[in-house]
């Protein structure tokens, strides 16, 4: 069984979804940096995806009427999901335009 675009976007939440292209920006600011290595980008910005939606979680957490523990738990949930769509679509434009350009050549 695979797993669709439209299967992993039905588990983010709405509110929660601008912190997908803002995600997406912070992995191209150091994709773009040499002093960090390729493959440390991936678990940066899934903390950071993990600390930004647990904070946006707790933040509301009266109005949603969760507890801390299941506030912490969404928005920890919440980030790794927030993290695999922004990486989704960064290999997406990826793929589409500097491997596609390299193989034109």
């Amino acid at each position: 069984m695979t797993m669709t675009l439209q299967d992993l976007l039905g588990f983010l939440r709405p509110e929660t979804f601008i912190l997908v292209p803002v995600i997406w920006y912070i992995g191209s600011v150091f994709k773009k940096n040499d002093a960090l290595e390729n493959w440390i980008i991936p678990f940066l910005l899934l903390f950071i995806s993990a600390v930004l939606s647990i904070s946006w979680f707790v933040l509301n957490m009266k109005s949603s009427g969760l507890s801390l523990g299941q506030s912490v738990w969404n928005g920890a949930a919440q980030g790794v999901v927030i993290a695999m769509v922004s990486d989704y679509f960064f290999n997406l434009q990826y793929q589409g335009t500097v491997k596609r350009s390299r193989n034109d050549k």
